[in-house]
Parts: structure tokens; sequence; C-alpha cells
């Protein structure tokens, strides 16, 4: 066995005050872990992620370090609820539990103690029934993470904010699992970032999250992975959503060393709608691996999938989009894209769509594209008196702004994209003025 896998086999779980169907979870997951081990080359849906260093890797449990404050964690103030995990364990200090009449937010293991909400229906429910090894080992791990319940009616103005933060991590690893229960015609929009301050070490991040919408609840969710650049992220959002349900993933990617993330949508009743936006990117090293499926199960259901990467230097992304509409799922209406920019002859983009379809009354597409920028456009700022390293990086900033437009929150359109000009143009930005550049988004 890899030394990953000894670890993870020999650290200890939840003791015997939590109920029984969760430790038998815990106990399954763990006999699958055992049984069947981590993903390697010759799982399909992992061959073209190389983990040979990650499995090589000397971790340790994570301990919590010394009370950051918001200057110290590059937070700002805000009004917003807001959880805060420093290395995989909850940090009051940074948190703020006001939240507003009919949300609940409790992490994990005291949700599944008080019982205020029966988390059986919902727990590990929403995953594969062939879950791969590193979502095994979350299941079987699972002590830290949030839990957030919306009750029936309840709009949630303000986004809810959950944040992960590695620092001073050393070789750590952490298992995460939240969950999202959202009643039927509640409305809210959650924002998960993982970000790093402080010396963060090499670190592995394994963070898994459950949506679970009823009849026309609404949830609009932003992952936002930024890892350190040493730093190995595994992650997971899988969701299940009932009749007239609204779900949007937004899926942010420049940070870590290797990520792979499973985005999974199941469609469960009829008039479900789910979109999943994503926007890569990578230089130096990095690598990052996407896997997104969506499974229309019920008739006249509606999905949009939109992924971009960016790729400089010797960056690689995978792409594997899945859509599948079953037997009886007629008046489907389903659309996938995966565009991919390549700014340097070492990068690489693989990309793999598939179309599963098993009804005949359907309306589906999908297409990738992989390549370069465009010499006509860039002859026609140059000849605007734009300078050709300008030109490409401008031109670069609007094929990724073109997924940050649809995102439905205005601040966090602003924010990623003032991160995306400072890291695609540079010093140059100076001279241009963020809303110089892109003006107000809405």
């Amino acid at each position: 066995m890899t030394a990953l896998q000894n670890f993870l086999l020999a650290q200890e779980r939840s003791d015997n005050a939590l109920p029984t169907w969760f430790s038998s979870r815990q106990q399954t997951a763990f006999d699958r872990l055992k049984n069947r081990g981590l993903p390697s080359a010759r799982d399909e849906e992992w061959r073209l992620t190389k983990l040979t260093e990650l499995y090589n890797q000397e971790f340790c449990p994570a301990i919590a370090t010394n009370a950051l404050s918001l200057q110290d964690a590059q937070l700002t103030a805000s009004a917003n609820s807001r959880i805060v995990f420093v290395n995989g364990i909850l940090d009051a200090g940074l948190s703020d539990s006001s939240f507003v009449s009919g949300l609940s937010i409790e992490p994990l293991e005291q949700a599944v103690l008080s019982n205020k909400l029966d988390l059986e229906p919902f727990f590990n429910t929403s995953v594969p029934t062939e879950p791969h090894g590193f979502l095994s080992a979350n299941t079987a791990f699972a002590s830290s993470g949030y839990v957030i319940h919306i009750n029936d009616n309840i709009i949630v103005d303000s986004p809810i904010e959950i944040i992960f933060i590695a620092n001073n991590v050393g070789a750590a690893a952490w298992h995460c699992r939240n969950i999202i229960v959202a009643n039927k015609h509640s409305n809210a929009t959650v924002i998960e970032r993982h970000i790093a301050s402080g010396s963060a070490g090499v670190y592995l991040s394994n963070c898994v999250t459950e949506l679970h919408l009823a009849d026309g609840a609404r949830v609009d969710f932003y992952k936002h992975q930024d890892e350190a650049l040493s730093a190995y992220h595994i992650g997971g959002v899988y969701s299940e959503q009932s009749r007239d349900s609204h779900l949007t993933t937004n899926n942010i990617a420049i940070g870590s060393k290797i990520a792979r993330n499973d985005i999974f949508a199941t469609l469960s009743a009829p008039g479900a709608h789910c979109e999943m936006n994503g926007i890569i990117v990578l230089a130096h090293d990095q690598h990052v691996d996407n896997c997104t499926e969506v499974v229309h199960a019920k008739p006249n259901c509606t999905s949009d999938e939109y992924y971009k990467s960016i790729l400089d230097d010797q960056s690689r992304s995978v792409f594997r989009g899945r859509i599948i509409v079953a037997k009886d799922a007629q008046k489907t209406d389903a659309n996938q894209q995966n565009k991919n920019l390549l700014l340097s002859s070492r990068a690489e983009a693989d990309t793999k769509p598939q179309l599963e379809i098993y009804a005949d009354d359907v309306k589906c597409a999908h297409g990738a594209t992989v390549g370069q920028l465009e010499e006509k456009s860039v002859f026609y700022l140059r000849s605007r008196g734009i300078s050709e390293e300008m030109a490409r990086a401008l031109l670069t900033f609007a094929f990724a702004n073109d997924v940050i437009g649809r995102f439905r929150i205005a601040d966090i359109q602003k924010q990623l994209s003032a991160q995306l000009a400072d890291r695609l143009l540079g010093e140059a930005l100076s001279d241009i003025g963020i809303d110089g550049l892109f003006g107000e988004t809405s």
C-alpha cells in the first residue's frame, strides 16, 4: 500500500456516541477504502491525473493553529453569515453565527448529535453508489464540516460564506463533509472558499459537499478553490433535486498543485433545472481534473453546462463531462460546452464530453474546443495601438470573463474579475484600472 493509504487506514474515527446509522455508514466506507484502495492509473476516470507524488507523501492529522485574526486570514469584515475552518477545524473566533430566522448552520458532528434536523436521509445519499477511494475516505473520517438547513419559503438575502483556510499546516490532511438542505421554495446563495494563509506547506484537503433541494428550492453554490501551489485538493459537489428546483454550481479553480473536482447532479423530479459553470486558470505545473455528471432521471428537466480553462506554462487541465438521460426522461433539454485556451506550447488540455441517451424525445448537445488565441483578433487590437503582449492579455481576460458574467452575484463577479485581471494582466492593470477594464458588473 502507498504511504497515503497507510496513513488513511490508521486514522481514528468518531467515537461511539454518534448514532448507529451514522457510524454504520462510516464503517461501510472504511471497509470499502480498505478493500478497494485509492484510485490508480488503471481507473479510467483517473488515468490522466498522476497521483504518485501525492501517494508517496507522509501526512499527519491536522491540528488547530493559533487563532487567526481577520487580517491574518486575509478576510474582510462582512455582514454576511460566515463559518470559518482552519486546517479543517472550526474557528469560532473568525465565524459569525448571527443568522436570519429560518436558517440554521451547525458543525457536522454537532448537527448529527443534536438531531435538530434528521440527517439520515441526507448524509452520503447523493453520492455515487460506487465511490472512489477519496470519497470513501471522506465519508469514513468526516467529523468536521458544516450543515446548512433552510426552512420552507425562507429567502436568505445575503450570501452564506463557508471558508476553509490552510495555515502553517505542514504535511497534514483533513476530510470535511458539508451538507446543504434547502426546503420547499427556499432560496439561498452559498459561497465555499478554499484558501491558504501563511506558510501552508504540502497538505491534502479532501472536502465533499452534498446539496439536497426540495420542491421549488433555489440555490446558487460557488466553490472557489485557491489553495497553496504546494497543496493537493480533492473535492466533490454532489446534489439531488426535486420538482421545479433550480441549482447553479459555479466552480472556480485557480490554486493547488493537483486538484480533482467531481460535480455531480441528479434531477430526480420533473421541472428540475441544473446549471454548471466553471472557470479554471492555471500556470506553472498545476493540474486540475474536473469530472462532471448530470443525470436526467425524470422527464421535463433541463441542464446547461459551461466550462472554460486557461492554461499557461506546463499546466494541464482534464475535463470529463457526462450527461445521462434515463429511459423515462422524455422532453429533456441538456447542453454542455467545454472550451480550453492554451497560452503555451507546453500546456495541455484533455477533454471528453459524453452523452448517454436512453430516451427518444430529447434535445441534447455538447461540444469541446482546444486552441490558442486568434491571430486576427490580436492583429485588430495591435492596429489600435495596443502592444502585442497587452492584446493577448486582454483577449485572455475576455475569454475568462465570459464565464464570470454568468455569475449572479455582482460582488463575486467583480472580486473574481479583479483577481483574474491581476493574474493575467499583471503590471498593465495599474495603467487601466479594474473599473476601466470591465466597467460595472450586473
